[in-house]
């Protein structure tokens, strides 16, 4: 078992590299008002130590594996939290979560399993990313967490272009959340409580 422990700067850096600027996780009065008593550190920050500690432990080597994760309740900066291992069995791979250690209650889990191929994405919307940007993004992301893995990079890096995303703005669920004159999600994350409950990826 492992203490985490996160501050305002945890949430900061991530920021930076994710675009994420979601003011409950910087601003205690707007967080308040989301109804949050305090600070909290992003779940995609959070999980790059969950996933991290999950990956430590796929002994066997599989062709694809499926990372899916379960995000229950926020992780408060300057909190302690238990990072736990859990057991690998059947298809189930490595597992991790995420608890409060003064009352047991889960925050966050993490599984990682074996996963078929994933579907072509051929013929899909596109999204490219010019090669001195990502070349540039890898070098921060490195700087600010060297001892990840490569896919981690890509999983964090591929949340960057989702939030940043126009196309996500002209989904109809979020386009009747935005203003008059709004062009941004940053903008309904000043209005709306947005908190993240799940997350997929499937890498090789």
């Amino acid at each position: 078992m492992t203490l985490l422990h996160y501050t305002l700067a945890d949430a900061q850096q991530w920021a930076a590299f994710s675009g994420d600027e979601n003011p409950i996780h910087f601003d205690l009065a707007a967080a308040r008002q989301m109804g949050a008593g305090q600070l909290s550190v992003h779940g995609m920050r959070a999980l790059l130590d969950v996933k991290r500690d999950a990956h430590s432990r796929l002994y066997r080597p599989e062709r694809y594996v499926k990372c899916q994760v379960r995000l229950r309740r926020p992780i408060w900066c300057d909190t302690d939290w238990l990072l736990t291992p859990g057991l690998a069995k059947n298809r189930l791979l490595s597992a991790t979560s995420v608890s409060n250690p003064q009352n047991g209650e889960l925050c966050l889990s993490c599984q990682m399993s074996t996963a078929a191929e994933p579907e072509s994405l051929v013929g899909t919307q596109p999204c490219t990313i010019a090669p001195k940007t990502l070349r540039e993004l890898q070098s921060c992301f490195n700087a600010a967490w060297p001892d990840l893995a490569q896919w981690q990079f890509l999983d964090a890096l591929l949340f960057r272009q989702l939030i940043g995303d126009p196309a996500l703005l002209r989904q109809e669920s979020i386009a009747s959340l935005l203003g008059p004159g709004e062009t941004s999600l940053q903008q309904i994350f000043t209005r709306y409580p947005v908190l993240q409950t799940h997350q997929e990826v499937v890498f090789d």
